[in-house]
């Protein structure tokens, strides 16, 4: 389970924050990669998975509140993305890493195409601000957007079958940044 837990990048093995600020196109690939461990964790859930879902949870929500750096606020919103998946049980984990993974190759590309690293860097057009927090908020499960509709049927089923109230709360706090 730890090497699994190790591949996924889930707290406290998440060390692709620092990593993923000196990739391109390829931190794509290094966000997106937790689908197989994924499957294979879903076969082998146990109650020692617990402290990581939490761990990772926390890490993600905390650890962006400070960051200016365009891909580490992405890498932190994967680690807590990755903490929400694991904490469901069901078959509605992979179409969430689905959305997941659709929101986040358009917000790389983005990044891609207009060379931005970070975010006083786009301080001066109106357009590529306005496309990146939308995305952004989009990516956090703000209501109407995209990623609102699986981020809440997750969020649903934690409350009702689990009990997670801590997944709502800390959800919440990745939104703010």
């Amino acid at each position: 389970i730890s090497s699994l837990i190790l591949k996924r990048g889930i707290a406290p093995f998440h060390f692709f924050p620092n990593v993923i600020e000196g990739l391109n196109i390829n931190s794509f690939i290094l966000l997106t990669q937790k689908i197989a461990p994924l499957i294979l964790i879903s076969y082998l859930i146990t109650n020692y998975l617990f402290i990581p879902i939490i761990l990772s949870i926390i890490v993600g929500s905390l650890g962006g509140l400070n960051q200016t750096s365009l891909r580490k606020i992405i890498a932190y919103s994967s680690i807590n993305h990755l903490g929400i998946g694991a904490a469901i049980i069901t078959e509605i984990r992979l179409n969430y890493f689905l959305f997941y993974s659709f929101l986040s190759i358009t917000l790389i590309y983005f990044f891609n195409i207009n060379k931005l690293f970070f975010i006083n860097q786009i301080y001066s057009q109106l357009l590529k601000k306005l496309i990146l927090f939308l995305n952004f908020l989009s990516l956090g499960g703000l209501p109407p957007f995209l990623g609102f509709f699986p981020k809440i049927v997750i969020q649903i089923i934690s409350v009702i079958n689990y009990f997670n109230y801590y997944i709502v709360i800390l959800t919440l706090i990745t939104l703010y940044y």
